[in-house]
């Protein structure tokens, strides 16, 4: 018969997979497009039903902020944590960057009780692996992202200027840096 730990640490285990996935799985093309499509029909209808259904959105997407309200009250500078996530490059956002730390913190935690650690050392640990993990690999996508703008806008400058002197116009200028130099620049 497997052992209950065992049995607790696969459950854990596959349940940080699924977290994680739904976490950085990103929004819905099909949901965008829906949205998108149900606002430029309500824009251009003039019915009382449309109205009203435009007005019950709104309501319902500001009592969606009221709950961000209470994720930024969490943490101490969310403006600041934004931007830092927004400088990675990456769709995340400052929820799905909370939920991986608390799962973070969670699995540390547990994984520290069940291998005979005492209450106090793993609640610690596991909150230094909760909220420095995460930090770390956005500094560490950060660093990597400037590494590469630092590499390749030389080239960009170069191919800019090149195309500007050979009387090519600004905007297709631009197009030719932006589809020939990768990356962020």
């Amino acid at each position: 018969m497997l052992d209950v730990k065992l049995i607790l640490l696969l459950f854990l285990i596959a349940s940080l997979i699924s977290l994680l996935f739904m976490a950085f799985s990103g929004p819905s093309a099909s949901r965008a497009s829906g949205k998108r499509l149900t606002a430029i029909r309500n824009r251009h209808g003039h019915s009382e039903l449309s109205q009203l259904e435009a007005r019950m959105r709104r309501v319902i997407s500001n009592r969606h902020v009221e709950s961000q309200r209470l994720l930024t009250s969490l943490i101490p500078n969310p403006e600041n944590l934004s931007k830092r996530i927004a400088m990675t490059g990456k769709k995340w956002t400052l929820s799905q960057y909370m939920t991986t730390s608390a799962i973070l913190l969670i699995l540390v935690f547990a994984f520290m009780l069940m291998r005979g650690f005492s209450l106090l050392p793993s609640l610690f640990v596991g909150i230094a692996v909760g909220l420095g993990l995460p930090h770390l690999y956005v500094n560490r996508l950060i660093g990597k992202r400037i590494r590469a703008f630092n590499g390749n806008f030389p080239d960009a400058l170069d191919l800019l200027v090149r195309g500007l002197r050979s009387g090519l116009p600004v905007g297709e200028t631009l197009n030719v840096v932006a589809s020939e130099i990768p990356g962020p620049v």
